[in-house]
C-alpha cells in the first residue's frame, strides 16, 4: 500500500508540497483487455490542504501500456498520460468515498480508481490511422489493397452508394 502522509500540510494551509511515487495499479489485469498495463504508474504530485481541511491532489500520472489500435488492430507501446486533480475531504460519515480521517490517504487506491475511470475508450496507433479495408482486411497503413480497383456491378444493391461523391466515388 502506498500512502501519502500530509500532517505537515495540515499545519500550514495552502502551502504546496511535491512528491513522486511509483504505484502498482490495484486493478484486475483483464479490465483493460485488449490493452495491457506494462508497469507501475509514475505519479508526480503536488498537494496542499486548504483552510477547510480539504486535501488537493494535483499532478500527472504516466502509465506504460501496450495498446491495440481500434482502427487497424496493430499493437504498439505508448505511455498513457493523465492529469490528476482530486480533492479529498475530511471524513464526515462512513458514506464519504473520497475522504480521510487521519492525515494519511491511500494513494494507490486513489490513483488506481483514477486510471480505471479515465482509461481511454478509443485508442489509435496514430491520429491519421487509415484502418483496415472493409472488403479484404488489408491494413491500409502498410499497403494499398486491390479492392478499390475492382468494378462494382450494377446488380450490387450498394453500387449507387459506393459510387456517390460523398463517399469519394465518382458519379
Amino acid at each position: 500500500m502506498v500512502e501519502l502522509e500530509f500532517a505537515q500540510a495540515l499545519e500550514v494551509p495552502n502551502q504546496k508540497f511535491s512528491c513522486t511515487f511509483n504505484i502498482p495499479l490495484d486493478v484486475q489485469t483483464d479490465v483493460f483487455i485488449p490493452h495491457i498495463v506494462l508497469g507501475n504508474a509514475n505519479v508526480n504530485l503536488t498537494y496542499f490542504v486548504d483552510y477547510d481541511s480539504n486535501l488537493h491532489l494535483n499532478g500527472n500520472v504516466r502509465v506504460p501500456c501496450k495498446f491495440v489500435c481500434d482502427r487497424c488492430g496493430s499493437t504498439f507501446e505508448k505511455n498513457l498520460f493523465l492529469e490528476l486533480n482530486e480533492i479529498v475531504s475530511p471524513k464526515m460519515s462512513e458514506e464519504d468515498e473520497l475522504s480521510y480521517d487521519m492525515p494519511v490517504v491511500a494513494l494507490d487506491e486513489i490513483v488506481s480508481s483514477f486510471v480505471l475511470i479515465n482509461f481511454p475508450s478509443k485508442v489509435l496507433c496514430n491520429e491519421n490511422c487509415k484502418g483496415l479495408c472493409s472488403k479484404c482486411g488489408t491494413n491500409l497503413n502498410d499497403s494499398e489493397c486491390e479492392c478499390s480497383k475492382i468494378k462494382i456491378g450494377k446488380n450490387n444493391p450498394f453500387a449507387d452508394l459506393l459510387n456517390s461523391e460523398k463517399l469519394g466515388g465518382k458519379k
